[in-house]
């Protein structure tokens, strides 16, 4: 074996996610390896990521649960050479929504080491889990960064 396999190998279990023992669980484990190594072979062969194949990795992995892993993924994207879009950041904190600590922790990232805009409703997301994180200066900040977009909250965020 070379040392680029033993990375891969790594890489596969690393971001295979620890999903279970049952026969779906482990099936789940395989595809997402699978989409791992697709995104890795995408590298090589083109020399980086398209932004769409990443995000497809990066829901993928919000939607078994994994969205820890999706957020290394995201800050791995410059080793992937990628550019990460906003919709990749949309896909992240998205999985982050029940868990208000990781999702300002990667809203704060965005905002203050990217040039990712967020959008209407990931603002009405980030004023969600902050309202539901009885957070009020964050709350406040995220107002504000509506306020300056000229955007409101929309009406389910209101009710």
């Amino acid at each position: 074996r070379t040392a680029k396999a033993d990375d891969g190998a790594a890489d596969n279990s690393r971001f295979s996610g620890d999903v279970g023992d049952d026969k779906r669980a482990e099936e789940r484990g395989r595809l997402l390896a699978y989409a791992w190594r697709t995104v890795q072979e995408a590298r090589e062969e083109e020399g980086e990521v398209p932004a769409k194949l990443f995000n497809a990795l990066l829901a993928a992995y919000c939607d078994s649960g994994l969205a820890s892993h999706a957020n290394e993924a995201l800050h791995m994207a410059m080793d992937l050479n990628c550019m990460p879009d906003t919709s990749s950041y949309a896909i992240v904190l998205d999985g982050f929504t029940g868990d208000p600590p990781r999702f300002q922790a990667l809203w704060s990232h965005m905002l203050s080491c990217t040039s990712i805009s967020p959008t209407s409703s990931m603002l009405d997301s980030a004023l969600n889990v902050a309202v539901d994180a009885n957070d009020a200066a964050w709350a406040l900040s995220v107002l504000e960064n509506m306020f300056t977009a000229e955007m409101r909250p929309s009406e389910v965020t209101l009710s």
